[in-house]
């Protein structure tokens, strides 16, 4: 280091020369100082320009753009880190993960009312990254509002061994619970209601049980419940259990009102424990008469909203757009039971308006759309059936499910115009989809109707 003091400036020389032979020896050990190191940026546009990285922006003048690397790359940096571990900084694997998923959540987030499959791929591949790095304190309401959303049995198939991690590995408390809620919540939705019943129940009791104990976290504990109770009460509904789920919407009500939530989301649960009645056909004129009492509230509501009044019993519109969209799906079915077909298809359309009107996805639409193009079949509007039916069939494309649904309503829509052989080839398509899936209630719907569609050949 010292060999070559002329290229120091010569104060700095004369310091060197003036210190005692043993600090110089001292320094002279030292290993020679590393060459300073190109700027990043500069070398991340030079992998970008020589295709060794590809780089999207959400928009133009995105400043944080999202890189992929080459495999080369990949290797590189392993290598690089295998040889030069302090330039890991605070860079731990953990650390790298989080960073990944908190910036997979904000994409997840930004697109799931623009495209949701590229939204759920993201928000998948975050859960996996949460989960990985052991985050659960990260996995809040998006962890939630990512299972209920995704609708495709395969998509939650691969996310089920990460949740079951979760809900073995969060600590104990409001973490753990959430986790089994999760969990619960991606095994009915990917087609396993009967095996989630234990995960929610599991869930509830650990949440009532902090709730009633009181304390600052009271209030919070239940409201998890109220959310607990409300996915199992969807759970035994799709079992069957009819008189277990209404005796959760009612419970789910009352931990609502415990945990101080606004008078949306007790209206909410009212309206699907009368949801319950009108399957169960108990008095259904009745019902309608309640139903119709709380829709009326929530239009009310939702018009305050639209000329930006605040509305103190609804204060998150998400929230009251969902109770009112589900209010107006009740309506409907009471009709349908009733056979007021017309009256029916009048909830179904105000019900698309205001989906429309908030530019829903379209196929967040779909299944709407298909529960009018039912109504238009008993209505002898069968082109128009068909025309929303197949509109259908396109949007449910990634949805193994929901497209045997709308297969299976084709076939009916045939059999109705008296073409037996396109009813059979269509339940029989639904079928195929079906003996995929792990539901066998819908695999034996798909059997009756081709054994009843045979029987009239």
């Amino acid at each position: 280091m010292l060999d070559n003091l002329s290229m120091l400036p010569p104060e700095l020389q004369e310091k060197l020369k003036a210190m005692p032979p043993e600090i110089r020896a001292q320094l002279d050990a030292l290993p020679p100082e590393p060459p300073p190191r190109p700027e990043l940026q500069h070398l991340l546009r030079h992998l970008v320009n020589v295709g060794l990285i590809t780089e999207e922006r959400e928009e133009p003048d995105d400043a944080n753009p999202a890189l992929t690397c080459h495999e080369l790359v990949r290797e590189r940096i392993c290598a690089w880190i295998e040889q030069q571990p302090q330039d890991r900084g605070e860079w731990t694997e953990s650390a790298i993960r989080l960073a990944y998923a908190e910036r997979l959540k904000v994409a997840f987030k930004k697109r799931r009312h623009k495209d949701i499959n590229a939204a759920l791929q993201m928000g998948s591949r975050a859960l996996v990254y949460y989960i990985e790095a052991r985050a659960w304190d990260h996995l809040g309401d998006f962890a939630g509002s990512l299972v209920t959303s995704t609708r495709n049995p395969r998509r939650l198939g691969t996310l089920l061994p990460y949740l079951q991690t979760a809900a073995q590995s969060a600590p104990e408390g409001q973490l753990r619970w959430r986790c089994f809620r999760y969990y619960a919540d991606a095994l009915q939705f990917g087609g396993y209601p009967d095996a989630s019943l234990p995960f929610y129940k599991q869930a509830a009791g650990s949440a009532r049980a902090a709730a009633e104990a009181g304390g600052e976290s009271s209030r919070q504990a239940w409201g998890d419940l109220s959310t607990i109770t409300g996915n199992l009460a969807g759970a035994l509904l799709m079992t069957e259990n009819f008189d277990a789920a209404r005796q959760c919407q009612i419970e789910t009500a009352e931990a609502s009102e415990k945990a101080g939530r606004p008078a949306v989301y007790v209206i909410g649960s009212e309206l699907e424990v009368l949801r319950i009645d009108i399957i169960q056909g108990k008095d259904v004129a009745t019902t309608l008469v309640e139903v119709e009492k709380r829709l009326a509230q929530l239009k009310a509501w939702w018009e305050q909203h639209r000329i930006g009044k605040p509305v103190n019993e609804a204060p998150n519109k998400e929230a009251l757009f969902r109770a009112l969209i589900a209010a107006l799906d009740i309506a409907s079915e009471a009709h349908i039971k009733r056979k007021g077909w017309v009256f029916a298809l009048c909830r179904l359309d105000e019900a698309l308006e205001i989906m429309r009107e908030l530019k829903s996805p379209e196929v967040n639409i779909a299944g709407m759309r298909m529960n009018r193009a039912n109504v238009l079949k008993e209505l002898d509007r069968l082109s128009e059936a068909k025309s929303e039916l197949e509109d259908c069939l396109s949007l449910f494309k990634n949805d193994p499910a929901g497209s045997a649904m709308v297969l299976s309503s084709l076939a009916g829509l045939f059999y109705k115009q008296g073409d037996v052989a396109q009813a059979i080839s269509q339940e029989r398509r639904a079928l195929a989809l079906r003996e995929q899936l792990p539901n066998p209630r819908d695999c034996a719907i798909s059997h009756y109707n081709l054994a009843l569609y045979r029987k009239r050949m």
